[in-house]
C-alpha cells in the first residue's frame, strides 16, 4: 500500500508542477479510483508505469484532469443558493456600491465548468440592475482548469438538462431554442 501511496504522491506532484493544481485536499480513495480508471484506459500495468506514460504523453494530463474533476453543472443548480444570492447578497452589494459611488462590480466564478454558474449569476445581476435602475460596470470572470469546458462555456449552447431549473420568464428572455439546444 505504501508503494501505491508513493506513486500517487508522485502523480499529484507532477500535476501540480505541470498545471499548478493541488489535489492533496481531495479524498485519497477517490483519487485512487479515478487514477486507476486512467491506468486501465491506457493499458498501463501500475501507478509507476502510468506516471511514466503521463510524463511522455502531454494530452494524458488533460484526460486525467477530466477524470479527477467532475464538470457537472446546470443553470441555477442549487436553487436555495441562487435565491439567497438574488434576494440578499447581490442587492446588498449593489446598493453598497451605489451608495459609495463605486460603479464597478467584479465577480469570479472559479471552477465554472461549462459556464452555467457564471451565466446564472450574470442573469441575476442583469435582472437586479434593471429592476433597481442602477448602472454598474460589470466584470464577471469565469475560470476552470479544463480548457475544453471553457471552450464549451464560450459557445454558450446548452442541452435541456442544463436549463431545466430556469424560470420560464428568464428562459424566454435570455435563451434561443434551436434544434433541441438552447443558445444564450
Amino acid at each position: 500500500m505504501q508503494e501505491i501511496q508513493t506513486a500517487l504522491n508522485h502523480i499529484l506532484c507532477f500535476l501540480k508542477e505541470k498545471r499548478g493544481v493541488d489535489f492533496n485536499g481531495y479524498h485519497p480513495d477517490m483519487l485512487l479510483r479515478r487514477i486507476k480508471k486512467r491506468i486501465t484506459d491506457t493499458n498501463c500495468r501500475d501507478f509507476t508505469a502510468y506516471l511514466s506514460h503521463l510524463e511522455q504523453h502531454a494530452d494524458e494530463i488533460d484526460l486525467l484532469l477530466d477524470v479527477i474533476t467532475i464538470n457537472v453543472s446546470r443553470f441555477f443548480r442549487d436553487t436555495l443558493t441562487f435565491e439567497l444570492l438574488a434576494d440578499r447578497t447581490l442587492p446588498q452589494i449593489v446598493m453598497k456600491k451605489a451608495r459609495s459611488r463605486d460603479y464597478s462590480l467584479r465577480i469570479w466564478s472559479a471552477g465554472c465548468a461549462m459556464g452555467e454558474e457564471p451565466y446564472s449569476v450574470a442573469i441575476l445581476v442583469h435582472e437586479l440592475l434593471n429592476r433597481e435602475g442602477v448602472a454598474l460596470n460589470r466584470h464577471l470572470f469565469a475560470t476552470d482548469i479544463d480548457t475544453r469546458v471553457l471552450q464549451a462555456a464560450a459557445r454558450a449552447v446548452y442541452p435541456f438538462s442544463s436549463i431545466e431549473n430556469i424560470k420560464y420568464r428568464l428562459l424566454k428572455k435570455y435563451f434561443l431554442p434551436k434544434d433541441n439546444l438552447f443558445l444564450l
